[in-house]
């Protein structure tokens, strides 16, 4: 997935964007034209969503000074971000309630700027589209950074295309070890696994799963999640319950939750306490 050749249309776009601002935008104009203001567009819930009530998203990008920024966009209310024209950067934008954090939409700047955008400078915010699947490979560029390796010498807006095809949940594959295949090329759709297990979900109350890949369903009065291998965490009104599928052995744990840092005393719970059987709750 690493790109091969360098790309002069990438290369000369900050530049372009300067001569048609300059060409095309009035002098009067506060913002300078190597500022690109994005609207963030927050795509709608997925259906293993449905029925979340969100207290916001936390939105996560780099200013055109190049300073890292985090800002809580209201569900009601939009948000707009200013980046470096032309210059890429992965955003990333968590869902929020008032326990739980889940697994982020993204945007791979400039690629998921609405193709409807005009092709000149506007005074008005052009949209950036987050999507689930950019979510993914924007975490992905986030943690190649963190392991001191440049994110976009590797094809990031082809990433996508390799879950896809499976028609899988990406997040089974920390990121982590994501940027480590990527590096060292070892990236590709061996590393997913198309394998979902049916699991039933205990009591009555509503469970939506951390990752929005999720495929959920009910049948006569009982509902169900489609989960991948490893560990799985998902988010209750009042509890947490954790699912590891291994092999054709399911089994799970249900917690209360302990405030903002649920996901990681469970995670910690999960392999130091040991899981209940699926068929116990």
């Amino acid at each position: 997935m690493a790109r091969s050749e360098f790309s002069v249309g990438e290369a000369l776009l900050p530049i372009l964007a300067a001569f048609i601002g300059c060409a095309g935008v009035s002098c009067s104009m506060a913002r300078p034209v190597s500022v690109h203001s994005l609207q963030v567009s927050i795509p709608i819930l997925p259906e293993c969503w449905q029925g979340l009530s969100l207290d916001g998203y936390e939105v996560h990008w780099e200013d055109p000074a190049g300073q890292k920024r985090t800002s809580i966009m209201k569900p009601d209310e939009g948000l707009v971000v200013e980046v470096k024209r032309g210059c890429k950067q992965a955003i990333l934008a968590y869902p929020l309630t008032a326990k739980a954090r889940f697994r982020p939409f993204g945007a791979l700047y400039p690629y998921d700027v609405a193709p409807e955008t005009p092709g000149f400078i506007s005074a008005q915010p052009d949209l950036l589209l987050f999507s689930s699947s950019s979510g993914y490979t924007a975490a992905c560029a986030v943690a190649l950074e963190k392991a001191g390796c440049d994110p976009w010498a590797f094809a990031l807006d082809e990433l996508h295309e390799v879950w896809e095809k499976k028609d899988c949940d990406p997040w089974q594959l920390a990121t982590a070890e994501a940027a480590s295949a990527l590096m060292d090329a070892s990236f590709g759709s061996g590393i997913f696994s198309a394998k979902a297990t049916e699991v039933e979900l205990p009591g009555e109350e509503a469970w939506w799963p951390e990752s929005p890949f999720i495929q959920v369903g009910q049948v006569a009065g009982r509902k169900y999640a489609c989960l991948p291998e490893g560990l799985n965490l998902l988010y209750g009104t009042d509890e947490t319950l954790l699912v590891m599928v291994a092999g054709d052995e399911t089994t799970m744990q249900r917690h209360s939750y302990a405030g903002t840092r649920c996901c990681l005393d469970c995670q910690t719970a999960a392999h130091s306490g040991g899981l209940q059987p699926a068929g116990g709750l």
